[in-house]
């Protein structure tokens, strides 16, 4: 078996430091489905520090990532509310 050695600087050249556009939009629609901060990553091709990075960098981004979280979560509270009174 071969290991490989990479440098901080190839790194950080196959995964963007900030998410572009496209990319934020599809994790603020993924977050919206309740999908966990990994798997968001996965499908945004990217590190789970990019996500958070772009967060912080962006106040709007994270605004919009937390309104998404909490909309799935507010969502399936009403979900079991409305079972529970049927």
């Amino acid at each position: 078996m071969m290991l490989f050695r990479i440098s901080n600087l190839e790194l950080q050249m196959s995964h963007p430091s900030i998410l572009d556009e496209p990319r934020r939009a599809e994790v603020i629609s993924l977050a919206t489905h309740g999908l966990s901060r990994g798997v968001l990553a996965d499908f945004a091709d990217c590190d789970l520090e990019t996500i958070e990075n772009t967060a912080k960098l962006d106040p709007a981004f994270g605004q919009q990532l937390r309104l998404a979280r909490s909309k799935f979560v507010c969502r399936n509270i009403e979900l079991i509310q409305r079972h529970a009174a049927q």
